[in-house]
């Protein structure tokens, strides 16, 4: 457990140097979750849980698609 502790601490610290990482992958998510939700939720709460499930199901299937590209890399 200690091994991937200490993978999962130095590619955050990788990845958190470089900006447009940080960008596109933590702060342009927000963007698109909080323009979509005010675009179609009309910011009723009942709307929010509406359209959060699509949003983040994207946002796992986007993950798990990467995920095999970085697997062959760190092979």
């Amino acid at each position: 457990m200690s091994n991937f502790a200490s993978l999962t601490h130095m590619r955050i610290r990788l990845a958190l140097r470089n900006k447009m990482f940080f960008f596109f992958s933590i702060v342009m998510p927000f963007i698109f979750f909080f323009g979509y939700l005010g675009f179609f939720g009309k910011s009723v709460p009942a709307g929010a849980a509406y359209f959060l499930g699509p949003v983040l199901a994207l946002n796992v299937m986007g993950s798990f698609w990467g995920l095999s590209a970085t697997i062959v890399m760190f092979r």
